[in-house]
């Protein structure tokens, strides 16, 4: 077993976890997911735009003003769907997976590792594989290439602890990387 560096143990609601889910999935996927609304409301505003002139065979204009009218609607509509739907999903499967909450999470880095153990989940991510150690929106946030590790503030007694860990975590991922490079 590898010797243990520090550990903190925190808990958690549900909006603060559907949170940090919905910001790990955006860190994760970038602003790609908003290339998605974009494409379908040109790809909307064509097919309404061909239909018109189609079934009505009128001038463009009609045409057009139709498809512009329909553009317009989808790009209101479709970033407020992408921008609550990741919320619902997340907590609905936050909900079947851990139940309502409180949820009492420990965060513990070893040399080897970073680990977090809830009461539902145990999981656990080589320094090699982590990608960043923030700071950000009052939590330490510790991407890997496939999830997020967080840790609010106020599971520290003072900004020296949280300061500490911070470092330790950011000296142990550029350790690993540098390491893995060589």
């Amino acid at each position: 077993m590898t010797e243990l560096l520090a550990q903190v143990a925190f808990e958690t609601t549900l909006n603060e976890r559907v949170d940090v889910a919905v910001r790990s999935r955006s860190r994760l996927y970038g602003r790609l997911m908003w290339g998605y609304p974009a494409g379908v409301a040109l790809i909307g505003s064509l097919a309404v735009v061909l239909l018109v002139t189609f079934v009505e065979q009128e001038p463009a204009a009609t045409a057009w003003f139709a498809g512009g009218i329909t553009l317009a609607i989808l790009a209101v509509l479709l970033p407020l769907v992408m921008a609550l739907a990741p919320r619902i999903g997340a907590r609905v499967a936050i909900l079947r997976l851990c139940g309502g909450g409180p949820y009492p999470v420990t965060v513990t880095l070893t040399a080897d590792e970073i680990t977090t153990d809830d009461r539902n989940l145990r999981m656990s991510v080589s320094w090699a594989n982590v990608q960043c150690v923030d700071f950000e929106r009052d939590r330490i946030e510790i991407f890997s290439r496939a999830t997020m590790f967080w840790v609010p503030s106020r599971a520290f007694a003072n900004d020296t602890e949280r300061s500490a860990f911070l470092e330790l975590a950011q000296r142990l991922a550029t350790g690993a990387r540098a390491s893995a490079h060589r």
